[in-house]
């Protein structure tokens, strides 16, 4: 009798372990779910803030030969470490994340295609249900449309307000990537206004840049979106004098 009310004390007390265990490991995962989580009108500042930390980190250098899972991790890594109390979505796996979001795990910016690797990026967005056709195909009217790159931001601007306010379908998803979008663009527009190149095609650089941070950022994220911008920046230094690519 003992015997049997040691074993079941015994029980008891392994039960009890394991319990206690799993409550504290939903106490630790309630401690990293306090910090706020990024709202699609943010996208824009945060972006910035990926672009400015990774300069710094490398004392804006940029290899000819990129590999994107190092950029976003160096991006993600820096602004996470500056701002603690934020919640920022990365890949469990960034190797195969970015390899497949950028069509291979290096990039070489003597062959670089802006127009080409939006493309692939929002293809692969679009196949993982990450983002709507319907806001695609609008960024699509954008990037294809030359009056884009020779105009400044208020054109596109005033493309997003008409196009919002004449579907009256746009569902809560679609709303917050053309927000994404936006936001992008605006705080694209301040970090690269001081980019002035002329360039042998009807094209402003830094107007290029801009519409490829925030396409990017609208297929890509964050650290997709200040990625294609850093790509499109070192191409047009390196390949074609600072001007469109």
């Amino acid at each position: 009798m003992k015997t049997s009310i040691n074993k079941f004390l015994i029980t008891i007390i392994l039960i009890g372990g394991v319990l206690f265990s799993i409550q504290s490991c939903h106490n630790d995962e309630s401690i990293n779910d306090d910090r706020t989580s990024i709202n699609p009108s943010e996208y824009g500042f945060f972006h910035n803030e990926a672009i400015n930390t990774y300069f710094s980190k490398t004392n804006s250098k940029m290899s000819n030969v990129v590999i994107p899972s190092e950029v976003m991790t160096i991006m993600y890594n820096e602004v996470s470490k500056a701002y603690p109390d934020r919640k920022f979505d990365f890949p469990t796996n960034i190797t195969e994340y970015s390899t497949n979001l950028f069509n291979g795990n290096s990039i070489d910016i003597n062959n670089f295609n802006l127009v080409e690797t939006y493309e692939h990026m929002a293809s692969y967005a679009l196949a993982n249900n990450t983002v709507s056709l319907k806001t695609v195909n609008f960024i699509n009217g954008i990037i294809y449309d030359e009056n884009s790159y020779v105009s400044d931001i208020e054109y596109v601007l005033n493309k997003i307000n008409d196009f919002k306010n004449s579907k009256t379908d746009l569902t809560t998803r679609e709303i917050d990537e053309l927000t994404i979008f936006e936001s992008t663009l605006i705080s694209s527009s301040n970090l690269w206004k001081l980019k002035t190149v002329t360039s042998k095609y009807p094209c402003y650089p830094n107007q290029q840049i801009i519409l490829a941070d925030a396409a990017g950022a609208t297929v890509g994220g964050i650290w997709g979106g200040a990625l294609l911008s850093l790509l499109t920046d070192h191409a047009q230094n390196t390949t074609a004098n600072g001007g469109c690519i």
